[in-house]
């Protein structure tokens, strides 16, 4: 079995945090937070064992790599990234809440 190193862009890690800071700040509520960042980490962390299992993000992009896109879904939040096989890794590229367009 593969194993795939997983990275995180800082814009994708700078999109968790304010998700996560806006939910304790919103709701005053600290634990709810760091359970949201937790789960995130963690769904994002289960990449490393078949990267392959979730869906092709709609080709919407113009970009070489747009048919390699995949989106990751985590409550109302959508992780894309990009499987990079002959490095065995995977690239968390962004980090949204599923309203907005992505």
């Amino acid at each position: 079995m593969r194993i795939y190193k997983v990275q995180i862009s800082d814009e994708a890690l700078q999109e968790i945090e304010s998700t996560a800071n806006y939910i304790r700040v919103t709701f005053k509520n600290s634990i709810l937070a760091n359970r949201f960042r937790i789960k995130v980490f963690q769904t994002i962390s289960s990449l490393s064992m078949n990267p392959n299992r979730f869906t092709i993000l709609d080709a919407k992009y113009d970009s070489p790599k747009t048919d390699k896109l995949r989106k990751l879904i985590i409550d109302h939040y959508v992780a894309v990234y990009w499987v990079d096989e002959p490095s065995n890794s995977v690239h968390i590229l962004a980090f949204y809440n599923q309203l907005q367009n992505y």
